[in-house]
This record gives structure tokens, C-alpha cells and sequence, in this order.
């Protein structure tokens, strides 16, 4: 490593190392939705917290105060490079808003509003001639058509008794709006990131005689800047900037930059290779072999960055049975989690195969597929980012691999008291539908 570069990690390391201390003395690491692993539940933290401030019957006792305040921050949305986004500008019908006046008996705030389709929207605000409808997203997609059945279904429904309609799609990033059909330029994006903070931090002002609800809203601000990379002061990035002033300090940090992508990916292959030693003998023990994951590599899959990722195993019976048990990570979806699969297509397209709810040890059935989360892992574990900075800590890093290995052990322990008689009955099943695949003898 070259002096230029040694002397910019050494520098940046004691700001670092500056600002955490100051961290440490606030408190400001301490996260009850982080210590309760509540950070990215969609529906049980989001939703929730962000509907009972909305929502003026709301245990706050405040009315309609902060539901006001959330109109007024999408009426004049925070400064944002808008051409940079794409985002088009606030739409007529928020513009065109005032400050809702009328009884409180009018006013309609509801949360996961039901369609005639059976879908449910996130959050439905109307006073009478005034509608807005949110769908919020976290980590999960869009459904199929999800945001053009919404937009349907509003305007076949309250077209005539809501002439001021506004359509708002709430992600962390401003995540353009994908299952809109015929109608994307009807949705307008907000993110946690710019619109949610901003409504927050106005909430905040209010709660000065509220002490309890108040640091009950700034815990929910700091969970906000965390899941949107906004955990570092800007005093702390403009000292660490400060530092990069002359050609040769810029292609230092551009080196150390690039050296840090491979870096993670070595980390994470090493993670699964040092699972896969621990649980190897005892797969092993059941008849199961390692296989190739896509017909991949580990290391191929990590450093392609897949979506889906980990450790395969299968497992041929004497019949005509075969059992794939897999670890692995969905990235953006779930953590690490275990699934069992049964003989391809003759589980999943058929739904008299599709076997009782507990035939297989005891999981849940999804189009024929049985699978469990490990706990205590995130969908992003695996970002590279501050997220994946437990990959570095050797503590954490054995930790969650000791931590993995004793719940793949747990389900291990059931699945050798139930294997014999899942065989039996997954066999039986087999041979009826091979009789019913056989040709009629004429």
C-alpha cells in the first residue's frame, strides 16, 4: 500500500473513530426497533407506526395535527434533484389541496383498505371530496398489477365522490413505480429517505409538552436514517471529504474503493464454505450430497452477486423419490432460510400432490415448497455496505455461523424422526400419478 493511501485510511479511521464516540455518549446506537429485529416489517412496523401518527384517533391524542403535517409535506415536498429522479412535479390534485377543514366524523384514515379484487392498499386518507392512496414498500416488489388494480379500482369507485384523487407510491429510494399498467405518469413517488424524514422531523417540533411520544418518533427517525444510509453526520462526511484534495488522494481513495467489492465477496464465500464444514457430516450422516446451487459455484454465485445464493443438498431414495434440501440467502427478500423440495414438477404442478399442510416436517407450504427463516438474519445482511460490516467483526461472523448451524441442526433432529414416513407416503403419491401417466392399452 502506497503512503498516500495508508495516510487516508489512518486519517479517515480517527474521524471515524471521533464521530462514534460521540455516538457512544448520546446514546444514539441504542434502537428499540433495531434491538427487537423490527427494522424492516413492512406491515407490523411501518405501517403501524406511520398509521397511528396518521391516523386522529391515534393513541398520540393530538387529532388530526400530524396528519395535517403529512399533507402539507406532500403539498411542498422536500427539495430534491428533480431531474436527476425523473420525478415529475407534485401532481394537481395535492397542489390544489387545502388544509382539510372539515368535521372529523368526514375525515376516513384507513389502514390496509380492501378492493373488490381482494387486494388491500397501504393507506387510505379521504375527507369526502379529498382522496390519497399510499402504497408503501420496504423490501418487498410489486405485485403483479398491483398499482394498476389500485388506480382501477379508486376510479371506477370514488371517481364521482372524490373529484381530487392523488396516487402516492412510498419507498426508501424513490423506487420508480413498476406495476402502474397504462397509468405510471398517476403515481407520484415519496421515499422515507426525503418526504417521510421531513414529515418526522415537523412531527418532532410539535411534541415538546409529549416527552414519551416524542422519543418514541425520533427512535423511529433514526431507524429511517439507518435503513437509508444516512447514519453519518455531515459534519463527519465534510471532515472525511476534506481529506481528498489533490490528484494523488483521489486515486488513493478510488483504489481503496475498488479493492472493497472483492473484499466482501470473500468474506461471504468464506461465511458459506465455513457452514458448509460444520453441517457437512451430519447431511452426510442422512444420505444427502452437496450439489451445485443453479449448477454453480459458490463462488461464482457470490461474486455474480445472485439474487438467490447458498448451499444445496439431494438426496436419491430407493424409489423414485428425490429430496433437495437448500440454505440459502434471498437477497432484498428474506435472510437465510432452509427449504425442502420434492421431485420438481411432480410436486408443484399437480394438487393432489401437493401434500397435507404437515406431511413434511412440519413447514409451511408455499406451490409445494416447505421452508423455514434462520433467525436473526436480514435480507441486506449480505449488502456491501454498512449492513455487511459484521462480516469483518470475526466475533459476529462466527457467531451467526455458529448461529445458522444449530437451527439447520434443530431441523435436522425432525427431519430423521419424519424422513421414513414422508418417503412412504411422497412414494405412494409417485406411483398413483406414474399409473395414471401410463398409456391405455388398446
Amino acid at each position: 500500500m502506497n503512503n498516500t493511501a495508508a495516510s487516508l485510511l489512518s486519517q479517515t479511521t480517527q474521524i471515524i473513530a471521533k464521530y462514534d464516540q460521540r455516538r457512544y455518549e448520546t446514546g444514539e446506537d441504542f434502537n428499540i426497533f433495531s434491538i427487537l429485529d423490527r427494522e424492516r416489517y413492512e406491515v407490523s412496523t411501518h405501517s403501524a407506526f406511520l398509521f397511528e401518527l396518521l391516523n386522529p384517533k391515534g393513541c398520540h391524542h393530538q387529532g388530526r395535527l400530524f396528519l395535517d403535517l403529512f399533507l402539507e409535506t406532500i403539498r411542498n415536498p422536500p427539495r430534491r434533484q428533480l431531474q436527476q429522479a425523473r420525478q415529475p412535479a407534485p401532481t394537481r390534485e395535492i397542489e390544489k389541496w387545502e388544509t382539510l377543514e372539515t368535521p372529523k366524523n368526514d375525515l376516513e384514515v384507513r389502514r390496509e383498505f380492501p378492493t373488490r379484487a381482494g387486494r388491500r392498499i397501504d393507506f387510505f386518507i379521504r375527507d369526502g371530496k379529498n382522496l390519497v392512496i399510499i402504497e408503501m414498500k420496504i423490501d418487498a416488489g410489486e405485485q403483479q398489477n398491483q398499482l394498476s388494480d389500485y388506480y382501477k379500482f379508486v376510479e371506477s369507485e370514488y371517481s364521482e365522490k372524490c373529484p381530487d384523487r392523488a396516487y402516492l407510491l412510498l419507498t426508501l429510494d424513490n423506487r420508480e413505480p413498476q406495476s402502474a399498467g397504462d397509468n405510471p405518469e398517476k403515481w407520484r413517488n415519496i421515499t422515507f429517505k426525503e418526504d417521510i424524514l421531513c414529515f418526522l422531523n415537523r412531527v418532532i417540533k410539535e411534541c415538546v409538552t409529549t416527552p414519551v411520544l416524542r422519543e418514541a418518533v425520533y427512535q423511529y427517525i433514526l431507524l429511517i436514517r439507518k435503513l437509508t444510509n444516512q447514519t453519518n453526520r455531515e459534519d463527519e462526511m465534510e471532515e472525511i471529504e476534506s481529506l481528498l484534495s489533490t490528484v494523488k488522494e483521489i486515486e488513493a481513495a478510488e483504489a481503496i474503493a475498488k479493492a472493497i467489492k472483492p473484499r466482501y465477496e470473500n468474506r461471504e464465500i468464506e461465511f458459506w464454505n465455513r457452514l458448509y464444514g460444520n453441517i457437512k457430516e451430519r447431511f452426510e450422516k442422512n444420505g444427502f450430497k452437496r450439489v451445485k446451487y443453479e449448477d454453480q459455484d459458490i463462488e461464482d454465485l457470490v461474486r455474480n452477486d445472485k439474487r438467490l445464493r447458498g448451499l444445496e443438498f439431494k438426496k436419491t431414495t430407493d424409489g423414485a423419490l428425490a429430496i433437495w434440501i437448500d440454505v440459502l440467502i434471498d437477497r432484498g427478500n428474506y435472510g437465510v432460510y432452509v427449504q425442502v423440495y420434492l421431485n420438481g414438477n411432480d410436486f408443484e404442478e399437480n394438487n393432489e400432490v401437493k401434500l397435507d399442510q404437515e406431511l413434511i416436517f412440519g413447514l409451511p407450504d408455499e406451490d409445494g415448497w416447505r421452508w423455514f427463516a434462520i433467525n436473526h438474519f436480514g435480507p441486506d445482511d449480505f449488502s456491501r455496505d454498512q449492513r455487511g460490516h459484521w462480516l469483518f467483526n470475526e466475533e459476529e461472523f462466527s457467531t451467526r455461523i455458529a448461529n445458522v448451524q444449530e437451527e439447520i441442526n434443530q431441523f435436522l433432529d425432525v427431519y430423521e424422526k419424519e424422513e421414513a414416513d414422508v418417503i412412504e407416503k411422497c412414494n405412494r403419491v409417485l406411483m398413483k400419478l406414474n399409473r395414471r401417466r401410463r398409456p391405455a392399452v388398446s
